[in-house]
């Protein structure tokens, strides 16, 4: 005899059908151009690898790439905590997966797909749309600011800059950023946008103090993409302690070029040019653009181990209720919950 659950449960009907197959199409276009573009990107990158003599130092190498799986794992775990004191939770393994696999749709023209891919994802394991686009936002505001605060030694000492009093004005974009975050302004702009579109206001913002200790995290993560730089440059080749803190900053002098080209997929090509040319200052010309390229590529590799290691792990989980869901489409709508 069928249980009572089975009994209750309506045939699906042929337009549910036809839209769950609609849906699942749409899907696989999307990884299909994501996978495609992400392979340009990789093929673009290896044919400029300049002519050298390659001999890496083992020892160093293996510290570059650590560096960058590191600096993938540290903004990965802070979106999720950022998302947790909105009131987004979800389990971490999902955070992961959510965030690792929309990353990589930022290798498609404008970028905007990686927005678009999280706050689905996200819809989908129960976390309201605003939610994840507040998330978003903090990120955004958070990574520009820290990664500008760490490019700064690098983008002063650029020679067409060097000796321009105006290049300090560089140091007004986190301040700006920061302050855009406070949780006066932030709350105010919000709430008067998410009423404009219909929708609830935010359950909560971040803390001025969990913003700036949230910044503080991503400034140490660029930090650390910048000893993956320095290291990559020593496999290569010798180099000087003044150059230093230089290569450590070149990193972030690219991230901050990527910034400012989002409509270039994945800032290709604008982020290694931005790093090749501070890391010029420190080490020949063929050599710096050799590291660039070969950080980058190592960030791929990352990006991709990332991104299939936290989808298998996360296959554990088991899927969200029904019940959850439907309480968050219900919410998106305006549909009140009983």
């Amino acid at each position: 005899m069928p249980e009572p659950d089975q009994q209750a449960r309506a045939p699906e009907s042929p337009y549910t059908s036809a839209r769950t197959l609609l849906r699942r199409a749409v899907w696989v276009t999307v990884i299909a151009v994501v996978a495609t573009f992400v392979v340009l990107a990789v093929v673009s990158q290896v044919a400029k690898l300049p002519k050298i003599d390659w001999h890496f130092s083992p020892g160093w190498l293996a510290l570059s790439c650590l560096c960058v799986l590191l600096f993938q794992g540290i903004h990965a775990e802070t979106w999720r905590r950022i998302l947790h004191d909105l009131h987004g939770d979800m389990p971490r393994r999902k955070a992961w997966v959510i965030w690792n696999v929309s990353l990589l749709a930022r290798y498609v023209p404008t970028q905007v797909l990686m927005a678009v891919t999280r706050v689905t994802m996200s819809e989908r394991e129960g976390v309201p749309k605003r939610i994840t686009i507040a998330s978003i936002v903090y990120e955004l505001a958070l990574v520009t600011a820290a990664s500008v605060v760490v490019a700064a030694w690098g983008f002063t000492e650029l020679p067409a800059l060097r000796g321009d009093a105006w290049r300090y004005l560089i140091f007004i974009i986190p301040v700006v950023a920061l302050a855009c975050l406070h949780p006066r302004v932030f709350s105010h702009v919000s709430e008067r946008l998410l009423k404009r579109f219909g929708a609830e206001t935010l359950p909560s913002t971040l803390p001025f103090g969990t913003v700036l200790r949230l910044g503080g995290v991503y400034a140490i993560s660029f930090i650390i993409a910048g000893v993956s730089t320095l290291a990559m440059a020593r496999a290569l080749t010798s180099v000087d302690a003044s150059d230093v803190p230089l290569i450590i900053s070149s990193w972030s002098v690219g991230y901050v070029g990527a910034l400012l080209a989002f409509f270039i997929p994945g800032g290709i090509g604008v982020r290694e040019g931005a790093v090749a040319a501070v890391l010029s200052l420190a080490m020949p010309t063929s050599v710096a653009i050799a590291t660039a390229i070969a950080v980058r590529l190592a960030q791929t590799a990352s990006e991709l181990l990332y991104a299939g290691g936290s989808v298998l792990y996360a296959r554990r989980l088991p899927e969200l209720k029904d019940a959850r869901k439907a309480d968050v489409s219900a919410s998106e709508s305006g549909v009140p919950i009983s």
